[in-house]
């Protein structure tokens, strides 16, 4: 068998790609075929891809195999009262990427109150470079009983429970196995003016959560008028039976809310920025920041992980290799560069595929593989510089043919002493 190193080429090279396009490409706008994306995909086939220009646009849902993606800034999927995206039912091996979407939604009398909804999915969904603004607060992201939920280089603002409800998640999680990559986070944080706690990040109930450079911060309580509840803050990550790996990566931060003054001066208890409950474990890269809210006097501050006596919590020295995510679409005739940073001048073996695998961490590699093992196409090896800062870069060919390709993206790193596994990255070709 050959090492890795032989076989990574000079180039992503159009003999390599042009095989894999064979799917049909549709076109949603003012000089597309199709008004809005719901039409779109009702005439889509499994492996299409369908090219949004930018506009404004109503609710969709999918399930089927495949990618919607904006041909620019400024394409927003709007909802008054309901959700604006849900994804459902992909049976195993099916991939839904959403590429480059802003979503405000207003989801009050849906169910779930959700701005996006993934649920029953035994394949993969993919959200890169989207932004969900919350009108009127609301979950930012719902998801249950879904195999792989990935969130690249996305925002969740002011997301979580309406009103006095319980405490929920800007993301809410259950029986679902979700990734997020440098993506942010922010909860919601009650302004009615009544007694209000603060939302958490994320919560997460019976599944797992893969982090690398990601940053969520809980929400504050809020004093006011009322009784009930108290206003807590919201935690950062507050995961039950659920197992937590996080990789670190520049900016990483899991971080409380402050709790506040209820009723007669009643303190509230601030936010943990990971709280495992419920025989919850957790391993955790050393430099991740992990920081709690302040609670009002006499409380002072809360720790930065509060762990139950059936969960774990175990630190991790590697220094784990990061895309430092920053594209989600390409055009051809384009260079793609997607910056990494690691071990200080460690090589750089970059691969990708137009499908993921399993998810599966490789004997004697740190990280876990994504990407389609049969499907490998190598990219140009590079190495990091001493401070451990480097890129892929490459030409996209001018070849129309190459438009709605999607393309997963990994790299091995190795320093010397430790072969590790990138974060997963996916990038359209778009026109």
């Amino acid at each position: 068998m050959k090492s890795l190193a032989a076989r990574i080429g000079p180039l992503f090279a159009v003999a390599s790609l042009c095989p894999l396009v064979h799917a049909g490409v549709l076109t949603v706008g003012p000089s597309g075929t199709f008004a809005d994306v719901s039409a779109a995909l009702a005439a889509a086939q499994p492996g299409d891809t369908i090219l949004v220009q930018p506009g404004s646009y109503g609710p969709f849902q999918v399930d089927k195999a495949v990618r919607i993606a904006a041909t620019g800034p400024g394409v927003e999927i709007a909802a008054i009262g309901a959700s604006a995206i849900r994804v459902v039912n992909l049976p195993a091996g099916a991939e839904v990427g959403l590429f480059g979407l802003e979503v405000r939604a207003n989801p009050t009398v849906a169910t779930p109150p959700a701005s996006i909804v993934v649920e029953n999915n035994a394949g993969t969904v993919l959200l890169s470079d989207v932004w969900v603004d919350c009108e009127f607060a609301g979950i930012g992201l719902h998801t249950a009983g879904s195999a792989r939920v990935v969130l690249v280089d996305c925002r969740i603002d002011d997301a979580g429970s309406i009103g006095s409800n319980p405490q929920r998640g800007a993301i809410e999680s259950f029986n679902s196995h979700v990734y997020l990559v440098a993506t942010h986070v922010r909860a919601h944080k009650g302004q009615s003016g009544f007694v209000e706690p603060g939302d958490h990040a994320m919560t997460a109930i019976n599944g797992s959560v893969t982090l690398w450079r990601s940053e969520l911060v809980g929400a504050a309580g809020v004093s006011g008028k009322g009784f009930f509840p108290l206003p807590a803050g919201g935690d950062g990550l507050s995961v039950s039976g659920t197992t937590v790996r996080h990789f670190g990566g520049p900016g990483s931060l899991l971080a409380g809310g402050n709790g506040a003054l209820g009723v007669l001066s009643v303190p509230a208890n601030s936010g943990a920025g990971l709280r495992l409950i419920g025989g919850a474990s957790a391993v955790v890269q050393d430099a991740v920041v992990l920081q709690g809210g302040v609670t009002p006097a006499p409380g002072g501050p809360t720790a930065g992980a509060v762990v139950a006596p059936s969960s774990t919590l175990a630190g991790d020295p590697t220094l784990h290799p990061t895309w430092l995510a920053a594209t989600s679409t390409v055009t051809p005739g384009g260079t793609l560069s997607i910056p990494a940073v690691g071990a200080p001048s460690a090589l750089c073996f970059p691969f990708a595929s137009p499908a993921t695998g399993p998810a599966l961490p490789l004997a004697g590699v740190t990280g876990i593989t994504f990407l389609d093992p049969f499907q490998l196409i190598p990219g140009p090896a590079f190495a990091l510089d001493p401070t451990g800062a480097g890129a892929l870069t490459f030409p996209i060919p001018a070849t129309p043919g190459l438009v709605g390709l999607g393309l997963w993206f990994q790299a091995a790193t190795f320093d010397g002493t430790t072969l590790a596994l990138t974060n997963p990255l996916g990038v359209v070709v778009v026109n």
